[in-house]
């Protein structure tokens, strides 16, 4: 998986409102009903996702950042 940050598109020191809001609007824009049939949609989709349930979760959040 790249990094959770750049595929969310915020810095390492946002708050969790950021990432929510960053995470909505991508979400909206690469939902893969906008898109059917395209594999890569639902891949990106799918990274997005993971980006988005590893940086809300604290406790996940400062684990990955201490490596």
């Amino acid at each position: 998986m790249r990094d959770p940050y750049k595929v969310l598109g915020v810095p390492k020191n946002a708050d969790s409102d950021t990432i929510k809001q960053s995470y909505r609007l991508l979400a909206r824009q690469l939902h893969p009903d906008r898109d059917p049939g395209n594999p890569k949609a639902e891949e990106r989709f799918k990274e997005l996702s993971a980006a988005y349930q590893l940086l809300s979760d604290p406790g996940k959040r400062a684990s990955f950042d201490r490596g």
